[in-house]
């Protein structure tokens, strides 16, 4: 496992205290500090006495090269890339080693994720549950149609095949994972745990990922271009179905966004989003993940209005959320 840290003293720890109670105990973990001003250090360093950690201090420049960097250290089979505020479920690298067991053959395996709010509290409607599983068929053309892989911490990699691939794009500062994803698929076959969760995945207002709600948003986007110059090479698709694809993955990545500016309390970026996007790509109601989304999130709005849980702050407090 590879997990690049920067300035998360508030998270850190529970995050690799969920690496180090895996039912799994056959593993690694290189953790890559990044410039981090805070205790992040010295938290990860109270666990030095664990001989599976390796610890690296470096200046990187971004998360990618952070994790390319690790990348390089890595001996096990299997690569995890998580972030250094989610936390892993206990048995996500037992059922990631099971599946690479039953199918020697595949490149990657995907697993689920809830999502959890910054005091660690489950958001309601956003649990694996609420949301299809990873495929059975192609994992190319499903990426092509839609970054599902929301987390490098649900998905387990060959080591081999991510080198081969040349590792994270350090060029792309957004999309950089979904871009390795599809180049990987290029390679082989991916497995999917389908609905099972392997991760909580921890939204946050400070994150990287928030920071992408205040960039303008712009027509085009770098990684798709990317992603889709690899899908005319590898995913045996016409270039009309190619088209297609890429018309839907760009209405996709903006929702993206607008659905980020919601998680984050955002309302007012949301709604000049929402008004861009339905003038920008009208054609995104037809295809439903949009109206899903709103229908999932405002019943989950109701349904916590009429039954309030001891303990759970939904990341929807400030109105809604993603």
């Amino acid at each position: 496992m590879v997990i690049a840290a920067r300035n998360v003293e508030n998270f850190i720890g529970a995050t690799l205290q969920s690496v180090f109670d895996q039912s799994c105990r056959n593993f690694e973990l290189i953790v890559v500090l990044d410039r981090s001003t805070d205790r992040s250090g010295e938290i990860v360093a109270s666990f030095s006495g664990d001989p599976r950690l390796t610890v690296v201090e470096r200046d990187c420049l971004g998360v990618s090269h952070a994790r390319n960097i690790g990348l390089e250290l890595v001996h096990a089979p299997l690569v995890v890339f998580v972030d250094g505020d989610d936390i892993m479920a206990v048995d996500a690298l037992e059922a990631f080693v099971e599946a690479c067991e039953r199918k020697p053959n595949i490149v990657a395996v995907v697993g689920g994720h809830n999502k959890i709010d910054e005091q660690g509290a489950l958001i309601r409607g956003e649990e694996a549950r609420d949301r299809p599983g990873f495929g059975t068929g192609p994992a190319l053309a499903q990426l092509l149609r839609r970054n599902t892989i929301v987390n490098g911490g649900t998905i387990a990699l060959r080591t081999d095949v991510v080198r081969e691939v040349g590792g994270f794009d350090v060029e792309l500062t957004q999309g950089e994972d979904w871009e390795l994803w599809c180049r990987v698929a290029c390679r082989g076959d991916f497995a999917t745990l389908g609905q099972r969760p392997v991760l909580d995945y921890r939204q946050r207002r400070s994150s990287a990922t928030a920071s992408l709600v205040r960039i303008e948003i712009r027509p085009d986007d770098p990684a798709i271009d990317k992603v889709f110059a690899a899908g005319s090479r590898h995913s045996g698709l016409t270039s009309g179905e190619l088209a297609r694809l890429h018309r839907t993955a760009s209405i996709s990545s903006f929702w993206a966004r607008a659905r980020i500016a919601l998680y984050q309390g955002q309302n007012w970026s949301f709604v000049k989003l929402l008004a861009l996007g339905l003038w920008r790509y009208p054609d995104s109601l037809y295809q439903g993940f949009l109206l899903q989304f709103l229908g999932r999130k405002f019943r989950s709005i109701l349904s916590a209005d009429r039954r309030p849980a001891a303990g759970d702050v939904p990341d929807t407090a400030n109105m809604a959320r993603r």
